[in-house]
């Protein structure tokens, strides 16, 4: 049974939304957890809607939205969350016709209704056949990870329209207690002022997340990622291609000229 839905403003329009709400939906409904919050940037006077989704059992989230929310945002909206357990909760998210608001519905158990993946050719038509390669980064994960093929379209509309990836080197610790070093690739709308990421991606890489380049030249991942963020921040065209070995991606991120 449905308990109550709250609906977030954004404060600017979000297309890919439509494409990466299902997802989350759909994971969730596979015994992922999806939470939601809304902070206060500690660069700006201004809240931002704070939406995780974890693997089970894990301590850091796997995928995270953090739009900004409209500027008359009320803080009191969010005080239905305050008097319910939501961790006994299952949370479901949409967007309107607009992809202006996040809606999120708080059910008491798993509802019935299936969740759709919605159709994301709209945001995959993304085309720089006339663009030279300059330069390309092989990304081999290192565990199952099926939903990523389904975020890569939205993640280069985001691309396509102005907005940047800038990755990060995190260091984690798996279920094993074996250490791991993470990638995270955040993505930033042009709405976003990039102060802040719209969407992020964080998973473990093979081989202690060594990032390897078709072009050599680069001997760290530090210098990778680094070299990444620099050439999205200077506009140059970025696309994300994808492949599937049982379920594990490795993920090429190919750069061009201008």
């Amino acid at each position: 049974m449905k308990l109550f839905d709250v609906t977030f403003k954004l404060d600017s329009v979000f297309p890919e939304l439509k494409s990466i709400l299902p997802v989350l939906n759909n994971m969730a409904r596979d015994g992922n957890r999806l939470t939601v919050d809304a902070r206060t940037s500690h660069t700006s006077d201004r809240y931002y809607l704070r939406m995780n989704l974890y693997r089970e059992n894990k301590l850091y989230p796997t995928i995270g939205l953090r739009p900004y929310l409209s500027e008359d945002f009320n803080p009191d909206c969010f005080s239905k969350f305050y008097d319910c357990n939501l961790s006994d909760c299952f949370l479901q998210a949409e967007t309107d016709t607009d992809c202006s608001c996040i809606k999120v519905k708080v059910y008491d158990s798993l509802p019935e209704e299936s969740t759709l993946i919605s159709d994301s050719s709209l945001c995959s038509n993304i085309n720089y056949s006339d663009h030279e390669q300059k330069e390309s980064y092989i990304l081999a994960y290192r565990k199952p990870f099926k939903e990523l093929q389904l975020l890569i379209p939205s993640l280069n509309s985001i691309l396509s329209k102005g907005g940047v990836v800038y990755p990060q080197i995190q260091k984690r610790v798996d279920e094993e207690k074996n250490a791991f070093k993470y990638l995270r690739l955040n993505f930033s709308t042009v709405n976003n002022n990039f102060d802040r990421p719209s969407i992020f991606i964080s998973a473990g890489l093979k081989n202690n997340c060594k990032i390897y380049t078709e072009n050599g030249g680069v001997d760290s991942n530090a210098s990778i990622v680094s070299l990444m963020a620099q050439y999205s921040m200077g506009h140059y065209p970025l696309k994300f291609f994808i492949e599937y070995s049982s379920d594990v991606p490795t993920v090429k991120c190919v750069v061009y000229e201008k």
